[in-house]
C-alpha cells in the first residue's frame, strides 16, 4: 500500500482552507439592526419584524460597507410602504411584515406571518433561504419580543417554537433580537416571561438591542435582567 506523506507546506494551504463560523457579536447584532433601522425601516412606528440573510463573507465583520452591499438591491420605500400597507415585503435580501387585524378581531403575528407559509407555500423566510444558497448568517428582528401569550406560549396552538426550530436548525450563525420588551409582558411575572424566553433562546440565539447596546437574554442560561428591565 502507497504511503502518503504529507508535508508542511501542504498541512498550511488545508489549514487555511477551514471555514470556521463564529457567532454573531452584541457588537454585529447592533451595527446591523441600527443600520436597517437607519436605511430601510426608518419610519415605521407598529410593531413589525424582519429577517435578513447574509453571506459567509459579509457575516466575517458585518461592517457598514458590508451590510450596505449587501442590502443594495432593497427599496426602502416600498419596503415601508408594504409594511405600512399590512403586507409582506419580498426582497433579495429580506422580508418583512407587519401584524395584521382579522376580521374575527385578532391579530396575525408579525413574526408567524413570516415562519407560516399560506397553503402548501412555503413561509416568506423558507423561500428567502431558499434562494440565498450562501447563508453565512441570519438575522431575525421584531420591535417588540415575542408575545408570552401567544408566540411563545408553551404548547400553545399558535405558538411560533416549532417553527423557529423547523426553519433556522441548519443555520449556524443566526440570532432573534427585539427592540422593547412587548407592552402585555410587563404586567406578567418576570418568570413567566423568562421561562418562555428560555424556549427561544433553546431555538435560536436571544438578544435585546437598543441604540447603542445589545444584551445576549441568557448567559450559562441564566437571565440577562437588561433584556426584561429597563
Amino acid at each position: 500500500m502507497a504511503q502518503v506523506i504529507m508535508g508542511p507546506a501542504m498541512l498550511i494551504v488545508l489549514c487555511c482552507c477551514l471555514v470556521t463560523v463564529t457567532p454573531f457579536t452584541e457588537e454585529q447584532l447592533l451595527r446591523a439592526t441600527n443600520y436597517i433601522r437607519q436605511h430601510l425601516t426608518g419610519r415605521i412606528n407598529n410593531q413589525y419584524a424582519y429577517i435578513a440573510v447574509f453571506t459567509t463573507a459579509q457575516c466575517r465583520e458585518l461592517t457598514d460597507a458590508n451590510l450596505r452591499d449587501a442590502l443594495r438591491q432593497e427599496n426602502a420605500d416600498d419596503l415601508m410602504t408594504t409594511i405600512e400597507q399590512h403586507r409582506i415585503y419580498i426582497g433579495t435580501q429580506i422580508v418583512a411584515a407587519s401584524f395584521l387585524r382579522l376580521n374575527n378581531g385578532g391579530a396575525m403575528h408579525a413574526e408567524a406571518r413570516l415562519l407560516n407559509g399560506e397553503g402548501e407555500a412555503p413561509s416568506p423566510v423558507a423561500d428567502l433561504l431558499n434562494r440565498n444558497q450562501d447563508k453565512g448568517c441570519v438575522l431575525f428582528y421584531t420591535l417588540n419580543s415575542p408575545c408570552t401569550g401567544v408566540c411563545a406560549r408553551i404548547g400553545g396552538e399558535y405558538n411560533i417554537l416549532d417553527r423557529l426550530t423547523d426553519v433556522f436548525n441548519r443555520i449556524n450563525n443566526k440570532a432573534l433580537v427585539y427592540n422593547d420588551v412587548y407592552i402585555g409582558d410587563l404586567n406578567r411575572k418576570p418568570d413567566t416571561v423568562w421561562d418562555a424566553w428560555k424556549e427561544i433562546n433553546a431555538r435560536i440565539p436571544f438578544y435585546r438591542c437598543f441604540s447603542r447596546n445589545c444584551y445576549r437574554c441568557f448567559i450559562n442560561n441564566n437571565p440577562n435582567n437588561p433584556c426584561y428591565y429597563n
